[in-house]
């Protein structure tokens, strides 16, 4: 079985041998997002850590210009070029803990481009690591220090309408044809081929 709206499922099924099939309605039974901590009504979806296109970048050329054979940075070199060169929002703490747990045992504590390629997996889990949903106090209390301080959130109204494909963003786009909503990831994927592509959204 294949979801349609009403009018795509009438274009697909107006010639034999699929005009005799029957359809039933599909609700959205998703329930509005809920505080992941005090189970209220959310007001804001964390994305974790913010991390610029340009300290992306800065990561990526220091693999790239890394020698396998030089001397591996010792921890207060590896903290400047994070405060200094790549500027990433972190505490110093995070940034030690960050260079101990990429450093290694063995060949990566003589080898730069191994410590800077296991960085940039760092910061890439890092900018996923927190993606709840939160009302407004529980976000004040959760993200005031540490290593949430520095997330970053998209707000929206509590009891919003909820995305009918994930079921998990709010939804902020609103399908004509289809009469449904869905957040912009969900938008596109389903709107991307075939007779959907031409549905106003």
């Amino acid at each position: 079985s294949k979801p349609f709206c009403f009018i795509c499922f009438y274009e697909e099924h107006r010639n034999q041998p699929t005009s005799m099939h029957n359809f039933e309605y599909i609700i959205n039974k998703a329930r509005p997002l809920m505080c992941c901590i005090c189970e209220l009504p959310s007001t804001r979806q964390c994305f974790g850590l913010r991390i610029s296109t340009s300290s992306k970048y800065e990561i990526s050329a220091l693999i790239e210009r890394s020698s396998n054979t030089s001397r591996v940075l010792s921890r207060d070199e590896f903290t400047d070029v994070i405060r200094t060169r790549i500027k990433l929002p972190m505490s110093r703490a995070r940034v030690i803990a960050a260079y101990e747990s990429c450093r290694g045992k063995g060949t990566a504590k003589s080898n730069n481009r191994i410590l800077w390629t296991r960085f940039q997996r760092y910061v890439q889990s890092a900018e996923k690591e927190c993606d709840g949903h939160y009302c407004t106090e529980c976000w004040d209390n959760s993200h005031t220090s540490g290593s949430r301080l520095h997330h970053f959130f998209i707000g929206y109204k509590a009891m919003a309408l909820v995305c009918v494909e994930c079921q998990k963003a709010p939804a902020q786009k609103r399908c004509v044809e289809c009469q449904d909503d869905f957040c912009c990831t969900c938008a596109l994927a389903f709107h991307k081929r075939g007779k959907r592509s031409r549905h106003s959204l």
